[in-house]
């Protein structure tokens, strides 16, 4: 798709990325009307406000990018993270009022993160208090317990942690996309009848008992968790079956130990289930954790699955495949699902040695989004149970202090997700730091957008140039940068869009399967919550249409409810 396009580069110590959307069509005229804003983060000022640039005629500079959008790639399909329960834990120990901001730091569309997708670990993961799925006994029947029909599968213990979390997130940006993978089966499934893995547990023993009924009961297992999700109102859009299937450690964790035994369970068992069940919902890869692409391959070039599969996912430990995927299976949508993790010390280096370049490597071979693992953790970013060790977070947490704070993997990926948006498209820059690039064109704000990246030492000046013209900035050392540039002649770019303003919530007394929405909520995307008449709630869901079934879209018996809706915003 790029030919031998070169996608890296390095000069001087600086490592330049630029995230670029633009509107104006293949280039922009000479005589337009430009404006550029631009905003800084470093050790000692972070997210520095926006303040105008001034364009000048083009002279050649010593790091310049020449904008080329007559090249277009991939589309961006956006950016996000995984909550997790030891990080609801510490959250659930502050004030609600700095809860409320951690999400909104994350979410919100104007002044947070912008994050767009959310990975939900289903069941346990490393970062659980211990080891759970959503249908396993404890205690004394533990080895012998069994649930083909998946009767007893529940998601109790999520909802007030992980759940709780995506349902504030859905409050700062209702366009949130969820999907879900497991770290490993129900216990009972696996031969070594365990949730965890690693010695003195051979790998072998670590993957599901080989047999019909158990795979079809893990279908089910599927199946039925997205039907308790969507019920419980989250936005369920994709799964992948497995998060790292080459893991075998003694922390949450399932081995599929090939390619073939991958294929042919998505094949035979899980994408039948989730067709029947959920058509809307899509079948992406594992997340996978080797660079083996006889791993993948089977299960992309199969007859059926390749056409069910919407998107490959890549760990951090299998992302130099990559680029042969994606020279492969150019249409096919590529993830890095989870960016390296680090050692929980949150230093402003690791971002400018690991995370900011992973990124650039992933989106230059054909990504078209990336997630962060911990989204938040208690300020020594310490796992679950006896796992023993910490990683880096985008948000800390003093629970005895109560406080919070915004790390350097913060700054890092807001200035990209704020600025690089869903639905741009890759272009191509040239230039002589053309080998230190990402750039976009977006449709949706009319705006040109650079991401920038500065792990000199020294503050070092940039120049963008577009056309004949160009604008100058000089970033500080060991900084990143955003600039947004539009053209006031073609589309420009207000400071703040102005909406009517939303309807206050309502409680309604209904009877009956079915209520309508009153009125003032035509138009909205609105929270209902059925509450029954001792005051319990029943069923949350968000709606955009006016008439809503208990029965079909909430999952509750038809009876005598109290329902309190809350506007979220307008569609």
């Amino acid at each position: 798709m790029r030919g031998s396009r070169q996608l890296w580069g390095k000069k001087s110590g600086m490592v330049l990325f630029l995230c670029l959307a633009l509107v104006a069509g293949a280039a922009m005229p000479a005589n337009a009307t430009l404006r550029a804003r631009w905003r800084s983060s470093s050790p000692n000022a972070k997210w520095v406000d926006e303040t105008d640039l001034t364009w000048a005629t083009y002279t050649s500079q010593a790091n310049e990018i020449v904008l080329d959008t007559s090249v277009k790639y991939q589309v961006i399909a956006g950016w996000g993270g995984s909550p997790n329960e030891v990080g609801m834990v510490a959250l659930h120990t502050l004030p609600q009022a700095l809860q409320d901001s951690v999400v909104r730091a994350l979410f919100d569309t104007v002044t947070g993160c912008k994050f767009n997708m959310i990975r939900l670990p289903i069941g346990c993961s490393d970062f659980s208090l211990n080891g759970y799925s959503l249908d396993d006994s404890v205690g004394v029947n533990f080895g012998t317990y069994a649930d083909y029909q998946m009767n007893n599968i529940n998601i109790e213990r999520e909802k007030p942690m992980n759940l709780a979390f995506i349902k504030k997130a859905l409050v700062s940006n209702p366009g949130i996309k969820v999907w879900g993978s497991p770290w490993t089966a129900p216990a009972w499934m696996k031969k070594n009848k365990a949730w965890f893995g690693g010695n003195p547990v051979p790998a072998t023993d670590c993957e599901l008992i080989q047999d019909t009924s158990i795979f079809r009961s893990y279908a089910l297992y599927f199946s039925k968790a997205v039907t308790l999700y969507k019920n419980y109102g989250i936005p369920f859009f994709a799964l992948a079956f497995q998060n790292e299937p080459y893991t075998c450690q003694p922390f949450p964790s399932m081995i599929w130990p090939t390619g073939v035994k991958m294929r042919d369970f998505m094949k035979n068992y899980l994408a039948p289930r989730m067709q029947a069940d959920h058509p809307d919902v899509q079948l992406w890869t594992p997340t996978m954790n080797l660079n083996d692409t006889n791993m993948f391959i089977p299960m992309l070039r199969d007859t059926y699955t390749d056409t069910v599969i919407k998107a490959c996912c890549f760990q951090y430990q299998g992302k130099d495949v990559i680029a042969y995927i994606h020279s492969k299976f150019p249409t096919l949508p590529l993830y890095a699902t989870e960016l390296q993790c680090g050692g929980g010390d949150n230093t402003w280096d690791y971002p400018m040695s690991q995370t900011f370049p992973d990124i650039k490597y992933y989106i230059s071979n054909g990504g078209v989004g990336a997630m962060q693992w911990n989204l938040i953790l208690e300020k020594n970013g310490r796992a679950g149970y006896n796992w023993n060790w910490s990683q880096n977070s985008m948000i800390t947490m003093d629970t005895v202090a109560k406080t919070i704070t915004l790390t350097s993997q913060y700054y890092c990926l807001k200035h990209i997700s704020a600025y690089l948006r869903p639905g741009s498209k890759l272009l191509n820059v040239t230039g002589n730091f053309a080998a230190n690039e990402i750039a976009t064109k977006n449709p949706n704000d009319g705006s040109i957008g650079v991401v920038a990246m500065n792990n000199s030492t020294n503050v070092t000046p940039v120049a963008i140039r577009l056309g004949t013209q160009m604008v100058k900035a000089t970033m500080p050392a060991q900084s990143f940068a955003s600039f947004r540039i539009w053209d006031d002649a073609v589309n420009a770019l207000p400071a703040a869009r102005q909406y009517e303003p939303l309807p206050s919530s309502r409680t309604l007394k209904i009877a009956g399967d079915k209520f309508e929405l009153p009125g003032e909520f035509a138009g909205t995307r609105t929270m209902c919550s059925v509450y029954n008449l001792q005051g319990k709630l029943m069923r949350e869901l968000i709606v955009s249409n006016g008439v809503v079934s208990l029965s079909r879209d909430l999952g509750i018996s038809q009876g005598v409810y109290l329902v309190r809706m809350r506007a979220l915003a307008r569609l």
